[in-house]
């Protein structure tokens, strides 16, 4: 009955730890998909307000556009009244000029045809030399007047064509310049019609992405509110703080907060210690292993430990794992060899942790 007894609470105990162990990883990768879920929150919230501020110097590009179009409108007008107007003198000008030359024509045929005022009859009415040159004189002020008004005439005819000639030129030049600035409005009307799009696409992520975030943060109260996840032993406190968690590697390539990676911003939720692969990692404090494994793409081979009372620290990016989940370690115990596995750039250990299943930064803690 004693053996009976002693395997029953061994298999009691295995399936406790067991379940200890399933709940563990449950609540760690349920944190790390919240908190994968706020930052890509705040990573499309920044995309947003970058677009407006774009969206903002369009508008103001816009109303620059408005004022030149309805500036070059207010010349077109002002140059097609001129045209009109240069193109009614120039026909009155014609009218005239054709008036005039009619004019000296039949006075010409009529001095020729009538006798009243020919050659022949000035020179037989003149009584002397003297009275001959007076009346020639005359015939002369008569051809030389007509001729002066037809050449007047025939002067302003060529100044107002060049003149209108000139009006159209301009007229054409502003309806060029109307058309392109129509052209540039509607290039910034287009652009803006495509922020507002993207604004109201990364929107309905961002609502989504709240939403998934709001059910998985209940998921993880109602988790926590049934207990689970590492104990301290009673007694024990944490006063040594954490351990450097890559002993003789304290260079820090890339820091917690945000970055430019491959020319995008990016918010780093721990720190990177380059370290040659195969390099120690230890666990920063007292825990139990929650997760292992290569589940997370982007960290590759990672260690997950949980502290006790909300705490975490995660490693990422190993070359190989030494312990397993359910296992309890030791601050500065080596649980893996640094590496280059999963979404990384050269071998180094990636250091989370998390409090409550949020990234803060390992810096105040280490």
């Amino acid at each position: 009955m004693n053996r009976t007894f002693g395997k029953t609470v061994c298999l009691l105990t295995a399936f406790i730890m067991a379940l200890a162990v399933a709940f563990g990883s449950y609540v760690a990768n349920a944190k790390e998909t919240q908190q994968s879920l706020q930052n890509k929150i705040d990573n499309a919230q920044e995309q947003i307000d970058e677009n407006n501020e774009k969206k903002e110097n369009i508008e103001d590009d816009m109303n620059d556009l408005e004022s030149e179009i309805a500036e070059a409108e207010k010349e077109v007008d002002a140059l097609e009244n001129e045209v009109a107007d240069a193109n009614a003198r120039l026909q009155q000008t014609a009218d005239d000029l054709e008036e005039s030359e009619a004019d000296l024509s039949e006075r010409l045929r009529t001095m020729y045809k009538s006798g009243s005022m020919g050659f022949i009859d000035v020179i037989l009415s003149s009584e002397d030399v003297s009275d001959l040159m007076n009346n020639f004189s005359v015939v002369q002020y008569i051809f030389k007047n007509d001729k002066d008004i037809v050449s007047e005439l025939k002067d302003r005819h060529a100044e107002l064509d060049e003149m209108a000639k000139q009006l159209q030129a301009k007229q054409s030049e502003l309806n060029a310049r109307q058309e392109a600035l129509g052209e540039s409005y509607s290039q910034l009307a287009s652009a803006k019609k495509e922020v507002n799009a993207e604004n109201a696409d990364l929107q309905e992520q961002i609502d989504q992405w709240q939403a998934d975030s709001a059910a998985i943060a209940a998921q993880i109260n109602n988790a926590q509110q049934g207990g689970g996840g590492y104990q301290p032993p009673a007694g024990t406190v944490s006063s040594s703080g954490f351990a450097w968690p890559v002993p003789g590697h304290t260079r820090v390539s890339s820091e917690y907060g945000w970055r430019m990676l491959n020319g995008k911003s990016d918010f780093h939720l721990g720190i990177d210690i380059p370290a040659p692969t195969g390099t120690p990692v230890v666990a920063a404090k007292d825990g139990m292993v929650i997760a292992t494994g290569g589940q997370h793409w982007s960290y590759g081979n990672i260690v997950i430990i949980d502290h006790g009372n909300g705490v975490a620290t995660a490693y990422a990016h190993n070359s190989s794992i030494l312990v397993s989940d359910g296992q309890i370690v030791k601050r500065g115990q080596t649980i893996a060899l640094a590496g280059n596995t999963g979404n990384s750039y050269g071998s180094h250990c990636h250091f989370e942790v998390r409090i409550n299943g949020h990234t803060v930064n390992p810096r105040n803690y280490l």
